[in-house]
């Protein structure tokens, strides 16, 4: 009856103890599996902040954008010193689809407003039809 009660002991401290080597494993390859995953996304943030500079230096330098990108780019004039650069999803033509813009002064050489994120987008009136202005100072698209 001893050498049963052994066994037994024995076989529950087994059990026992692969289930807390099969947990320990689970929870390792789950932390890895999550920091990889917060390095793809840090990753795709830095690629987008590097391709919204790139948009803004060729727009800066050329007032065109030559260079084929992931977005659709569109360039606003205000009149013929500010301008600005839009990126949108590509084919898209709804607003919150945005991603990133510019507005730029070209006489003075001064960034008027620069936003990716929470963007500033009023609504005025202009000739009977409501637009969508960029920071209040570009036209871009009717409402």
């Amino acid at each position: 009856m001893k050498i049963n009660k052994k066994k037994g002991v024995a076989l529950l401290s087994v059990l026992i103890l692969m289930t807390v080597i099969i947990s320990f494993t689970g929870l390792f390859l789950a932390l890895v599996k999550s920091l990889n995953f917060a390095n793809k996304i840090e990753q795709n943030k830095t690629q987008k902040v590097a391709t919204y500079y790139k948009i803004k230096q060729d727009f800066l330098d050329n007032q065109v954008i030559d260079k084929d990108y992931d977005y659709d780019i569109e360039i606003v004039e205000h009149d013929e010193n500010i301008k600005a650069v839009v990126a949108i999803k590509k084919n898209s033509t709804d607003v919150s689809d945005m991603i990133y813009y510019c507005i730029y002064n070209f006489s003075t050489s001064k960034i008027l407003a620069e936003q990716n994120k929470n963007f500033y987008l009023t609504i005025k009136q202009d000739g009977g039809d409501s637009y969508y202005y960029l920071a209040d100072l570009v036209k871009y698209k009717e409402v």
